[in-house]
């Protein structure tokens, strides 16, 4: 465009300045005519020769001259050499901006043209020089921030990732360890249950036991009574079979006597003394089944005590056993109030592992949401940091263009 405007300024003076000349000629070669053909012309009484002629057309010529390149050569030489330095991306005030300033009177096209190439200059050269001197430093700065930011966000990310990965790793054994923890509670409830049905058997079991030693002791307590009453009546019997020997005794010394009066009276006392041989030996019968008795009644004696005190023994030791099974089925309470209270803490576990399992399955999908995202995050840094990359490579291609101009 400022060539195309140039080569026609430069054209339009160039026909100014040639019909000018031709002007000029035309007047020295009229003049040379006049001079030749012997006319002589006259002027407030001066006379023109052909020499004078000559030297004033020389003059003109000369004057033309100096004007052509005063007014035409030079500019178009100061045009030439600004546009050269513009070819060179040298846009800092050159040889135009001088010339206006030391023709700063002059008003023609030459002088429009240089401020308008002033004016053009002026704008590109702050642009260009706030473009290589503050923009491209600051973009610069930018981009080595901006690349910064966006490798320690993806190594953060990166890092996230793996912490992601990790905690979604771990929420899946605890999801397992969970439903686990939920199969071994069943279990274990199960277990609870059927321990604390044996509990209520053996508490039963053991009340029915209980409730047996118990009419055993009454029984013992009926056997000692008994067992009292025959001793008693064992005492009776002896002291009758005391009363027996004593009879006995004197009766076998009556008949003893009688045997004596017998032999005393002779012939007439033998029938006597077959009486009194008779009585004696019943009575020695009746001793010997007195003693007899007597020995049993001893034995049974013995034996009553010894049944006594077994009776007596059997009857503490029921005691005991039914004190201790009253202390076992107290503890038989106690174990089944633990055992149930064991079964509700183990239904809780199971309501909060069952909650804690479906809590664990949800993070699990969350994390597993997050990852994908945290996986998009790495994605889009990396396809930022190419961004980055290729903005910073046409930063570089814009300060090696800017960098080729002279500001």
């Amino acid at each position: 465009m400022f060539n195309s405007l140039f080569q026609s300024l430069r054209v339009s003076h160039l026909v100014k300045s040639l019909a000018l000349l031709n002007l000029f000629i035309f007047l020295g070669l009229s003049l040379i005519i006049v001079g030749k053909t012997g006319f002589i012309f006259l002027e407030n009484h001066v006379v023109f020769s052909m020499e004078w002629v000559l030297m004033l057309t020389e003059i003109l010529v000369l004057l033309l001259s100096f004007f052509i390149i005063y007014r035409v050569l030079d500019p178009i030489d100061v045009f030439n050499k600004h546009m050269d330095q513009l070819v060179q991306f040298d846009i800092r005030p050159g040889p135009v901006c001088d010339w206006l300033e030391s023709n700063s009177r002059r008003n023609d096209e030459f002088s429009q043209l240089a401020k308008k190439l002033r004016a053009f200059r002026e704008p590109i050269h702050s642009l260009l020089s706030d473009l290589s001197n503050k923009n491209l430093v600051e973009l610069n700065t930018a981009q080595k921030e901006i690349a910064c930011a966006i490798l320690t966000t993806s190594e953060n990310s990166q890092s996230e990732l793996s912490e992601v990965e990790q905690v979604a790793t771990a929420a899946i054994e605890l999801n397992a360890t969970a439903n686990d923890l939920v199969l071994r509670v069943s279990d274990t409830e199960a277990a609870v249950s059927a321990t604390l049905d044996i509990i209520n058997s053996s508490r039963n079991t053991l009340s029915k036991s209980s409730k047996i030693s118990e009419k055993i002791g009454d029984s013992m307590k009926e056997s000692r009574q008994i067992m009292n009453t025959l001793n008693d009546y064992s005492q009776e019997i002896g002291s009758v079979v005391e009363v027996i020997k004593n009879i006995s005794d004197q009766t076998n010394l009556l008949a003893l006597n009688a045997a004596i009066e017998a032999a005393r009276a002779g012939n007439f006392g033998k029938g006597f003394a077959v009486v009194a041989n008779e009585v004696r030996s019943l009575a020695a019968k009746t001793q010997a089944s007195t003693d007899e008795i007597s020995n049993s009644i001893n034995n049974l004696q013995e034996l009553c005590r010894k049944a006594q005190t077994m009776i007596d023994t059997n009857s503490d030791l029921v005691e005991d056993s039914v004190s201790i099974a009253e202390d076992v089925h107290d503890g038989f309470e106690s174990i089944a109030k633990k055992v149930s209270s064991i079964l509700n803490t183990n239904t809780q576990v199971a309501c909060a592992s069952e909650e804690q399992s479906t809590v664990t399955s949800d993070i699990s999908h969350r994390l597993a949401s997050i990852s994908s995202l945290v996986h998009s995050n790495v994605q889009g840094c990396n396809n930022i940091k190419e961004i980055n990359t290729e903005v910073s490579t046409m930063t570089d291609d814009v300060r090696a263009i800017i960098q080729r101009f002279t500001v």
